[in-house]
């Protein structure tokens, strides 16, 4: 009886170690899947109300958002690389009227007179960036390489977890009622109380949706904006910069209006740089001190403070995905929390008694 215990609990642990080592791979889509299918979720009731399929509906809220982020994305990214390549173009013919075939040491000596003012306040002198190109080109194509190779890697793995993240949301929007008991049953907890936590995170997952994305784009358009109207050439490429940016905690749109805006000031375009400089700082810097801690607080609940580090972890730890991934963690854990606080006084009160009636 003992060994029959023992093989069966061996057997359980190592079949719950192969789901895991399973199911690794394709947590990032998962994860994604789990976050689409919580802020569309909403939308499929009141399709279902309207006495739409259930596929049909669950279909519609999977594609509709779906190619209102591919259209955007793609319109915007091929104009961007246009700019991209009108650029490479552009350094490239002078390069040839300067009798240079290497592209890199054209780019370098460009790059060379814009920061040597900022150089030499530092105290930087005899800097040279073409020397240092011109010293290291075997060692500098072989680094190049590497990169190239694996974001063409990372290129088709997006691909993939994309195919899997709307094939799963899908699944779960449509599936979602039946899928609820099962996971209640599964977390030893009362089901209202586990019914609350999955509330709480849905929650949280949608506050954190739009503090930092809709907020990320709306940073990024009107850093685009500004530059658009200062006469910066590469306007659309460094808007989505600004975009990707803002959504990354400790970088945000300041890391790309700055430099513009000081390379316009060094450029003799002072009224431009000092433009944008102060359109970023006062209005879209801003957006971060009162709309994100809008959008988290209205409905998490949670200290700003406690959002921003579980942003930041969760993008360390597990990438883009982190962005809804560590809040979602960090509520699940606050909620188990509020739990045992709550149980742990019921049991203090069952053991002091009712307190006594006055007389």
């Amino acid at each position: 009886m003992f060994n029959t215990r023992i093989i069966f609990w061996v057997i359980a642990f190592a079949s719950v170690i192969g789901a895991v080592i399973l199911i690794t791979p394709f947590l990032p889509a998962i994860l994604w899947a789990t976050v689409f299918s919580i802020l569309m979720y909403p939308t499929y009731l009141k399709l279902r109300k309207k006495n739409w399929p259930a596929n049909v509906a669950a279909l519609t809220v999977t594609l509709a958002p779906l190619l209102l982020v591919i259209t955007p994305l793609a319109v915007f990214g091929t104009f961007g690389g246009i700019q991209v390549y009108e650029y490479v173009n552009s350094w490239v013919a002078e390069s040839k009227a300067n009798g240079e075939q290497d592209f890199l040491v054209t780019a370098a000596t460009q790059l060379d007179t814009l920061i040597e003012p900022i150089l030499s306040q530092m105290g930087v002198k005899n800097f040279d960036l073409v020397q240092i190109i011109n010293e290291n080109k075997d060692q500098l194509a072989k680094n190049i390489t590497g990169p190239l190779t694996k974001g063409l890697s990372s290129f088709v793995v997006m691909i993939v977890t994309l195919v899997i993240s709307v094939l799963t949301t899908f699944f779960m929007v449509r599936d979602s009622h039946h899928l609820l008991d099962p996971v209640s049953d599964i977390i030893p907890l009362p089901k209202d109380q586990t019914r609350d936590i999955l509330n709480r995170m849905a929650r949280t997952v949608r506050s954190v949706f739009f503090a930092v994305f809709i907020v990320a784009i709306l940073q990024g358009f009107l850093c685009g904006m500004a530059f658009l109207v200062a006469g910066v050439e590469a306007w659309l490429v460094l808007m989505l910069a600004a975009t990707v940016a803002a959504m990354i905690p400790l970088l945000g749109a300041p890391t790309v209006y700055v430099p513009v805006g000081l390379l316009l000031i060094l450029n003799h375009k002072p009224v431009a740089g000092v433009s944008i400089l102060v359109f970023g700082f006062l209005v879209v810097s801003q957006l971060d001190n009162f709309l994100r801690p809008y959008f988290i607080g209205k409905e998490t609940k949670i200290h700003s403070m406690a959002i921003f580090f579980s942003l930041l972890g969760g993008v360390l730890v597990m990438g883009p995905v982190g962005l809804m991934a560590g809040p979602m963690l960090l509520t699940l854990i606050l909620a188990i929390t509020d739990v045992l606080r709550a149980k742990e006084q019921n049991e203090e009160q069952e053991e002091n008694g009712p307190e006594p009636q006055p007389a």
